[in-house]
């Protein structure tokens, strides 16, 4: 090398401290040595070594823009690089939070040997990009996505979406990944194909017992029934008959003005009791068509009887349901989705515009004062 040889770059790595490295990443950066005719002509063990150190000076630097020069520096000497190189800084910045996101995202662009361990580990990758790469890249980055901790919802029901058995085994042995009632039942559904998704269902809900089998089981064929009954000794018969009552909300004709079961509000009681009945419950419980179930957890949310509940939903205005609704702390969004969905299965086939304007009008015109004359 010319002007900065490496054994030159690193006396002066090796005399830096933390903060201060600007000026060696000037020498670096601004060398006649680091230009890309004489970054090819490089030994592989010079460009190993060199890669090592940068990587090093972005860990220790403090400043983003030493961190961003580094970058520069590190993915000119990685354009030139071999395959296990490139493994080799992927795996080691995969755990650093600071990295640049440019570098991160250089390693993604590569084959998926050099971009697992980011997609795996790396912290600086948020869900807008894991979702962005889950639509540009293909099922084996998928499969890695699927081994992070700390999925968000959202991502983990698109990787459920993209339908690939090994990406659905990779969420069902991660210990990490909480599933909404809309991704275990696609899941689910999934495992009906194959029987790895079977084993693995089975084999976490062993391991975890109790709700996670339950849940299983809700949306589960007989064949898997059998097997979770079998395996998980804690599916009782009371247990058994709530999920029988969650599936008959698909299968068979609503009771009259879809009054939940016993066990439906046995089954929502339970969920007050432990804080689960929320606003993400409700709306995946509506949107799922289980209109007993909603009714039933609506009821414990609002602590409003199911008698008042049902004549509420049956008003076609809508305005005691915004008033519950707001009362409540349903914000705008969830009480019009609510809305939505309820006219629909109440047996409005058709919802104007008119009457969604009003329901809205009506929600916001409630007041405090309002509030307390309707308490």
């Amino acid at each position: 090398m010319s002007n900065l040889s490496y054994s030159n770059a690193d006396t002066a790595f090796a005399s830096v401290k933390v903060g201060g490295i600007n000026p060696v990443l000037a020498k670096l950066y601004l060398s006649h040595g680091i230009r890309a005719e004489a970054i090819s002509t490089m030994s592989s063990e010079d460009r190993t070594d060199l890669c090592d150190d940068v990587a090093s000076l972005i860990e220790m630097a403090e400043r983003p823009t030493d961190r961003e020069m580094a970058a520069d520096i590190l993915l000119s000497l990685l354009r030139h690089a071999e395959k296990n190189l490139k493994e080799a800084i992927s795996e080691r910045l995969s755990v650093f939070d600071k990295a640049p996101l440019r570098l991160i995202l250089q390693f993604i662009n590569e084959d998926i040997d050099i971009a697992k361990p980011v997609l795996r580990k790396s912290p600086v990758l948020n869900d807008l990009d894991l979702l962005y790469i889950i639509q540009s890249r293909d099922s084996p980055f998928w499969q890695a996505i699927a081994q992070r901790q700390n999925l968000g919802e959202n991502v983990i029901e698109t990787l459920v979406d993209t339908k690939d058995i090994i990406t659905a085994k990779n969420l069902v042995e991660n210990n990490d990944v909480i599933f909404s009632d809309y991704a275990l039942g696609r899941i689910v559904r999934l495992a009906s194909e194959t029987d790895i998704l079977n084993a693995c269902l089975i084999d976490r809900a062993q391991s975890l017992k109790g709700d996670f089998a339950r849940r299983i089981y809700a949306y589960a064929g007989e064949s898997l029934k059998t097997v979770l009954i079998e395996k998980c000794g804690d599916l009782s018969q009371d247990v058994s008959q709530t999920l029988e009552d969650v599936l008959a909300e698909f299968t068979v004709t609503p009771p009259p003005h879809f009054m939940p079961t016993a066990s439906m509000l046995k089954a929502a009681e339970l969920f007050m009791k432990e804080g689960k009945i929320n606003r993400t419950l409700m709306l995946n419980t509506l949107k799922r068509g289980q209109i007993g179930s909603f009714i039933a957890q609506f009821s414990k949310f609002t602590q409003l009887p199911v008698s008042v509940v049902v004549a509420m939903l049956q008003q076609k205005s809508g305005r005691s349901l915004a008033i519950a609704s707001k009362a409540s702390g349903i914000d705008r969004n969830d009480f019009l989705v609510i809305f939505n969905f309820t006219r629909k299965t109440m047996g409005e086939d058709y919802l104007s515009s008119s009457d969604v304007a009003t329901a809205l009008r009506d929600y916001d015109r409630i007041t405090p004062d309002v509030l307390q004359e309707n308490n």
